[in-house]
């Protein structure tokens, strides 16, 4: 049965807030330099996601495969994309709506086969690449798994090989990369197999935790020292050359962001999981980062029209904003989406 881990509630609350601090503060780049060159960082919530995308999967399969010895592919991933695409499908409304009035931009069909993530330049929702990585990872994941795990009882822990193995694929393609001259926001940032990484180490780890459990119990000794190198990771990126963040830098983070994942799963809970905003940022996030995007190509407009001279209450206007209407559409959206899918494709109780 599925339920809510207060740390990576907490964990969720933290990937949303990154990504829109990121986004907000991007607007203001030139105005304020200083704030940029510290919160640029902030894209790396994404691969957070990607994190803990991959350890909640990976545990509901192998949660799954030891109590029945199989897993029905089709029903899972009927379930993963019931959660997901609905609430997309509502956002790529808007999204394309704004964009056909502002500047007539044609429908585009590949964003309803999840395909613009492998464009040269993605024409409009930017933010729509991750849930293309996501859509693609939910539907190859459980027959690889199917195959891998086919005809064995209890896997050895030599298993965790194919994760470590699958885990260098992305790392030695944008290698590959790194020395192509920039290009427009698209394909070399956002193709799934460039990309996949952190949601394989999260897989990775919840197979520790399913079949070698006793692996965590070191690390769980060392949560401390594990919780602060993440931290400074994240806080020390920025500094690091682009070329750098590109390969290496973007796979030692994503197993940062796994193990981190692993054993705040495992920890007590935190003292920050239990302030009351946590867990209604947490359940909002997905809807949050849906919507922030257009939402802030709107109040830039509005703010031109407002007499709202300081840059940085424009900059808490915004970031409220996202929020509130985040909420709202989680609310009005995504709840309702959720509540449809318990009545008619329950999660197994065992």
């Amino acid at each position: 049965m599925e339920k809510r881990i207060a740390n990576l509630d907490t964990l969720r609350a933290f990937a949303i807030l990154m990504v829109l601090i990121f986004h907000v503060s991007q607007i203001y780049a030139e105005q304020f330099p200083g704030i940029w060159w510290f919160t640029r960082a902030g894209f790396v919530g994404v691969d957070l996601f990607f994190a803990i995308s991959g350890y909640l999967i990976g545990s509901l399969f192998f949660f799954e495969w030891l109590r029945q010895g199989r897993v029905n592919i089709a029903r899972f991933i009927i379930r993963r994309i019931s959660r997901t695409v609905p609430p997309y499908l509502i956002a790529l409304t808007f999204s394309w709506l704004a964009v056909y009035y502002y500047r007539g931009e044609p429908f585009n069909p590949g964003y309803l086969l999840f395909f613009q993530n492998y464009y040269e330049q993605i024409p409009f929702f930017l933010v729509s690449w991750s849930l293309c990585v996501e859509e693609h990872f939910y539907l190859i994941l459980p027959v690889f798994l199917t195959l891998c795990l086919m005809g064995l009882k209890k896997p050895a822990p030599g298993f965790a090989l194919i994760f470590i193995l699958l885990s260098i694929v992305p790392l030695w393609l944008r290698y590959g990369y790194q020395d192509i001259t920039p290009k427009p926001f698209g394909f070399y940032q956002t193709a799934t197999h460039l990309n996949f990484d952190p949601l394989i180490f999260g897989v990775g780890f919840s197979y520790l935790a399913a079949y070698s459990g006793f692996l965590l119990k070191p690390l769980l000794r060392a949560r401390f020292v594990i919780y602060i190198s993440t931290i400074l990771l994240v806080l020390s990126y920025s500094w690091w050359p682009e070329i750098w963040m590109y390969s290496f830098g973007k796979y030692l983070l994503g197993f940062s962001f796994a193990i981190t994942v692993a054993v705040a799963s495992e920890d007590c809970d935190w003292p920050v999981s239990g302030l009351k905003l946590i867990p209604v940022i947490a359940v909002s996030s997905y809807a949050i980062y849906l919507t922030h995007a257009l939402l802030l190509h709107v109040l830039v407009r509005v703010i031109e029209s407002l007499w709202m001279p300081n840059l940085l209450v424009q900059m808490l206007f915004m970031s409220l904003s996202c929020l509130f209407i985040g909420y709202a559409f989680y609310k009005l959206f995504d709840r309702p989406v959720q509540e449809m899918r318990k009545k008619w494709i329950p999660a197994r109780n065992y």
